[in-house]
């Protein structure tokens, strides 16, 4: 026996209308036929005509006559009675017609399908009671010894799809620790491997460790400034390696401090791949400093926050700042020193709408060289989680610095119960930005333009899941799924395997 959908559990009465969505987007619903007026009859079963049956008469030019008819050129026009009144039960639809129904129906067997699948799937989730269980307490899948897995996966035009494991372990020592474990790799041969342990020492204090190892044969190269083009496209092999730790203090109001230390190996090469486009043929006139070389040192970072937004799901109002400079001292033996100057600047602004929120950014980063050593092309600056430029590729800008302004219009398109739980929300944004050598360099006539839109993925408890968005600018289209944002980044850099040599 069917369970009737009123028996439905509140959350699968919600997801009904989504999954009735693709079986409306197949096709029309077919429009039934007229059916025929019923006929009056007498005592005797005989029909017998109506007040009605004299106004019934078939539009004709010419005047209507006292019995109900009308004249015309060829004669009277009888009143409409039902004896001599024809009614198309059914009409047949054209031949024309048809043949051009044929595609529109075959396009939409597919939704069709997709939607009978999911609305029988959801009925059989709710049968077997999967709606009525409370919230899992970690994300993942359990696994024995307190072990919970989690699929890596995503997608960007640099990597292409990536695809690992993540391992994590709670309550070690403490309920709010954690230990995570990741590996993935890409279908452009982009390499992932890291470990990163997270512990609250009290209310005000939690240490990070982490490291771990990236490698991509393919990192892009095109020149280094703001004149490089997009005709200059190479391919290298970077290498990256770093170990450090972090302490996080909370001060109360919002405001924190964060204390990073970490030695890092960043390596480059000669790539195997598209050895048409390798860095030492596009470039061999003007090769960048510290090709083929490796660079080696320790960074320490020093950062003043402050955020007041109150969730990472649909924020309206509140912001986050953040300003740290970072010192890098090479063990190398090249003698290279440098500082890192970082500001980054978010804020929420609610809309005339419900739930409709226009976000805004801005950052800068800088390097300043203490020495006489020039900073090898490994460690400039690039458009990197979270400072993008989401409608150019990855690593298409590089320098000493970078400066970016972005701008988002979020509002809800979809709520499992309430806007204020788990659903799907779009928008639209926008970035603009450059990179410099010299801060002389900033300029409007330098500054990149583009623009896209996306969906953003929204859990319970206020907490972000995931993005999709497509990106536009003068230079190419660019698609990603991502779990991550721009804005409100994860701020567990060590624990998430972030390569602090890249992202900021």
């Amino acid at each position: 026996m069917r369970k009737p959908l009123t028996s439905l559990s509140p959350v699968a009465r919600a997801l009904v209308p989504v999954v009735l969505l693709f079986s409306c987007l197949a096709g029309p619903a077919r429009p039934s036929a007229a059916l025929p007026e019923p006929i009056p009859t007498g005592p005797d079963g005989q029909a017998v005509a109506t007040p009605t049956d004299s106004l019934r008469t078939v539009p004709s030019p010419g005047r209507q006559t006292l019995g109900g008819g009308r004249s015309s050129r060829w004669g009277l026009i009888p009143a409409r009675t039902p004896a001599g009144t024809g009614l198309f039960t059914n009409r047949p639809r054209p031949g024309w017609e048809k043949a051009a129904m044929v595609p529109y129906h075959l396009v939409g067997i597919p939704l069709k399908l997709l939607g009978t699948a999911g609305y029988e799937s959801l009925k059989f989730a709710d049968n077997l009671g999967w709606f009525d269980m409370p919230p899992a307490e970690h994300l993942g899948l359990p696994l024995p010894g307190r072990l919970y897995l989690m699929p890596d996966t995503g997608y960007s035009e640099s990597e292409g799809i990536s695809y690992g494991l993540g391992l994590s372990r709670y309550d070690l020592p403490t309920t709010e620790a954690e230990i995570r474990l990741q590996a993935s790799s890409s279908t452009k041969r982009a390499r992932v491997l890291a470990l990163g342990t997270y512990f609250p020492l009290n209310d005000e204090r939690a240490v990070q460790l982490g490291l771990g190892y990236t490698g991509h044969p393919l990192t892009r190269f095109f020149g280094v400034g703001p004149e490089s083009r997009a005709g200059d496209l190479s391919y290298y092999h970077r290498e990256s390696w770093w170990v450090g730790l972090e302490s996080d203090h909370d001060l109360g109001h919002g405001f924190g401090v964060e204390v990073r230390v970490f030695h890092s190996r960043v390596r480059s090469g000669s790539t195997r791949y598209h050895v048409h486009r390798q860095l030492e043929r596009i470039h061999a006139d003007e090769m960048p400093l510290g090709f083929g070389q490796e660079s080696h040192g320790m960074t320490y970072r020093l950062g003043l926050m402050h955020d007041s937004s109150r969730e990472n799901a649909r924020p309206q109002r509140g912001g986050f700042r953040k300003l740290s400079v970072s010192r890098f001292m090479a063990d190398d033996g090249s003698d290279l020193e440098f500082n890192v100057y970082r500001a980054d600047l978010e804020q929420f602004f609610p809309l005339w709408h419900t739930r409709r929120t226009l976000a805004v950014r801005a950052f800068f980063n800088h390097i300043d060289n203490k020495g006489d050593v020039e900073v090898p092309f490994a460690r400039l600056m690039t458009f990197a989680k979270p400072d993008l430029m989401r409608g150019f590729t990855d690593e298409r800008w590089l320098g000493k610095g970078t400066i970016g302004f972005s701008a988002e219009y979020r509002w809800p398109i979809w709520a499992v119960v309430d806007r204020v739980g788990s659903g799907l929300d779009a928008y639209i944004f926008s970035d603009v930005g450059q990179v410099f050598m010299q801060t002389e360099e900033i300029a409007l006539e330098e500054m990149q333009v583009n623009g896209g839109v996306g969906l953003r993925l929204l859990g319970g408890e206020r907490n972000f899941l995931g993005r999709l968005e497509v990106g536009f600018s003068r230079e190419s289209t660019q698609f990603s799924v991502k779990f991550s944002q721009t804005f409100q980044y994860d701020k567990k850099g060590l624990l998430g395997g972030k390569d602090p040599t890249r992202r900021r």
